[in-house]
């Protein structure tokens, strides 16, 4: 068994912050939303969840709470996304889970980078 934390898509750890900012601000305007948004939102909540974030900070928590379960209706229509084993959502057309095991294209692996300057 891998480690878990090494799976998904390399981000920083501001980068990551800055994009559950935008998105509980979308999700609690009610802005229409497209298709990288539902999948932007996925990866940002499978990576909560997996890495226990809500744990460590309140923009997380608040985020959490927003996008589970009211947006996960909308992401499944919106991804064309049906039920796995495990209680997962899975979209085939993005290769993208929405819970479920860590999946490379499904998550962020957020990453210590060096502040430039």
């Amino acid at each position: 068994m891998g480690d878990e934390s090494k799976v998904g898509i390399p981000i920083s750890a501001r980068e990551f912050r800055r994009l559950v900012e935008k998105h509980i601000g979308k999700m609690q305007s009610g802005v229409p939303m497209e298709t990288n948004d539902y999948i932007t939102m996925t990866r940002l909540w499978n990576t909560i969840e997996r890495d226990r974030l809500v744990h460590t900070d309140e923009l997380f928590r608040r985020y959490y709470a927003a996008f589970f379960p009211g947006f996960v209706e909308r992401v499944e229509k919106a991804l064309g996304a049906i039920p796995t084993k495990g209680m997962a959502l899975y979209s085939r057309e993005h290769d993208l889970y929405l819970g479920g095991k860590p999946h490379a294209n499904s998550a962020y692996r957020i990453e210590e980078v060096p502040e430039d300057g």
